[in-house]
């Protein structure tokens, strides 16, 4: 234990510190001053002592005032006083200060100093041993009381039983006029969620940590807070001071109701903490109003241009979608879903690149491998703006890679095949294309064979009849128009073509399910 002396006469201060052996005792001296102020400057600047021998008489702060202000400030510290003066009224000033023994110069010897220290410690070690065991204790109980707010709000209860457990747990909640808060404050923000709703008309208050930015009140309402229309004018004047989002409901009755009144709340908490409203929200049994997403005028236009190729339009496309998330005030689960089918339209179309290539191009991979995983990481991000941020990050670097390695073949052949995407609903002939890239006929004939394994015109006819596929699946446009889309004007020889192609004609194609038939093509 640490002790600290304080004495204006060097002879006692020296006698104190180097005449008894304060380490076979278990003490440790670690200062030893000449007067009040001194002492008192170490204890503030953080070196405090279990013991404090301090002389009664000293310039500038004695002994007693010493007492006055050590204990004020740290009393826990113990406080032995020495006086050369045998008079009652200095022990009386002494005791009254807080001073835990007095003891007279003229009848101070080691033996006597070494017992009273020693006697000092043992109170000291059995004080330190209560504490721990009322902290020990006081912990637990925190913690059952924890664990019974936790079980109210996330399954249903008996209210005979929680009665029971309310009054075990010394917990001062009562059944009636119950309110729920739920308090989501900024990330930056410093504010103490327990002072922002201090009022007496909020009692027995409960304070549950669900993480740093989420906290759960569950009290009692009295008063005019009763009233509806109070409470909700009591809630909205937080507005400026929340720095977050608070969620409440009007008071209701019974323990049971706890959880259902959480499950009512949680829309709201979602969609609004999604969108990072900062607001105050009354929650009721009401229907939210947001937007229903149409995932096919996302899906269709994307799938369009990716299939035929145009990246930079895809990459706008992924970049209007995430804007109109932002327009919109669609259900985050809807954002979720929509965009696990953004990232596996993307990477689809990365992978058929890859295998094209005989793995020449590694496709860089999300960090976590599966479908599940993907969906589990997209749905880890809880506000939009973090959603859309990591996701522009992982699909522009998908992007990036189908950009470089799309036409992967000679450069002849590469810059045939991307005037040949650009002009699917043109006329394309080997002469035609030829003259774009530069050489002759017979030579492009040749490098078409030797890159693609096909000849020119076999290559033409699929890549006009995987376009129609993709227009057949997705949109309603007449076979005759498809046809003229993908560069055939002929609608019966493009009924031919693409029969012969797929083994079903057009409208026996167009019928089957989008994944039994698109999907499956793919892969």
């Amino acid at each position: 234990m640490k002790v600290l002396i304080a004495d204006d006469e060097l002879i006692m201060r020296n006698g104190l510190r180097y005449t008894i052996e304060w380490e076979k005792y278990g003490f440790e001296i670690i200062d030893a001053v000449s007067n009040g102020k001194k002492a008192l400057e170490i204890c503030e600047h953080g070196n405090l002592p279990d013991i404090l021998i301090t002389d009664i008489r000293m310039p500038g702060m004695d002994g007693l005032e010493l007492t006055k202000e050590i204990l004020s400030k740290y009393p826990q510290i113990q406080i032995i006083i020495l006086s050369a003066y045998d008079e009652f009224k200095y022990a009386q000033q002494a005791i009254r200060a807080g001073a835990s023994e007095y003891l007279l110069k003229s009848e101070l010897d080691c033996d006597n100093l070494v017992a009273t220290l020693l006697r000092i410690k043992a109170h000291i070690t059995e004080q330190q041993s209560e504490n721990e065991k009322n902290q020990t204790l006081h912990t637990y109980m925190e913690q059952l009381q924890e664990n019974l707010l936790i079980q109210l709000l996330t399954a249903p209860c008996y209210d005979v039983e929680i009665l029971r457990k309310v009054k075990e747990f010394n917990m001062t909640l009562c059944s009636d006029n119950l309110i729920l808060v739920q308090f989501f404050p900024n990330q930056d923000n410093t504010l103490d969620h327990a002072t922002l709703i201090n009022d007496s008309r909020i009692t027995n208050s409960y304070w549950l940590s669900s993480s740093r930015h989420h906290y759960i009140l569950l009290a009692n309402v009295a008063g005019d807070l009763l009233d509806e229309t109070q409470l909700k004018k009591f809630f909205f004047s937080l507005k400026s001071t929340i720095q977050g989002n608070l969620f409440f409901c009007l008071p209701f009755h019974g323990f049971n109701q706890i959880y259902e009144m959480n499950g009512m709340m949680q829309p709201y908490i979602q969609l609004h903490n999604f969108y990072d409203n900062r607001l105050v929200c009354f929650c009721d049994h009401s229907v939210i109003d947001y937007t229903e997403m149409n995932y096919s005028q996302f899906i269709i236009p994307l799938t369009q241009q990716l299939e035929g190729n145009h990246i930079k339009k895809s990459k706008q496309l992924v970049a209007d979608i995430f804007t109109a998330y932002k327009k919109h005030f669609y259900f985050p689960n809807d954002i979720y879903e929509m965009t696990y089918i953004l990232y596996t339209l993307v990477e689809e179309k990365a992978k058929e690149i890859e295998k094209m290539s005989d793995g020449k191009f590694p496709l860089p991979r999300w960090k976590e491998a599966g479908d599940m995983q993907v969906k589990l990481t997209i749905r880890r991000y809880k506000r939009l703006d973090e959603l859309i941020d990591s996701m522009t990050t992982y699909l522009d670097e998908l992007f990036s890679y189908i950009e470089n390695h799309l036409y992967h073949y000679d450069k002849i052949i590469s810059q045939a095949l991307k005037y040949m995407d650009e002009h699917i609903g043109d006329e394309i002939s080997l002469q035609l294309v030829a003259d774009e890239v530069y050489c002759s006929p017979p030579y492009l004939s040749y490098l078409f064979k030797k890159n693609t394994g096909q000849n020119f015109s076999e290559y033409v006819i699929g890549m006009r009849v995987k376009k129609a596929k993709i227009l057949l699946i997705t949109t309603t446009l007449p076979v005759t128009e498809i046809a003229q889309q993908v560069g055939i004007n002929n609608s019966s020889y493009f009924s031919k073509v693409f029969t012969k192609h797929t083994g079903k004609t057009p409208n026996k194609y167009r019928k089957q399910p989008y994944a039994d038939s698109f999907h499956k093509e793919r892969r």
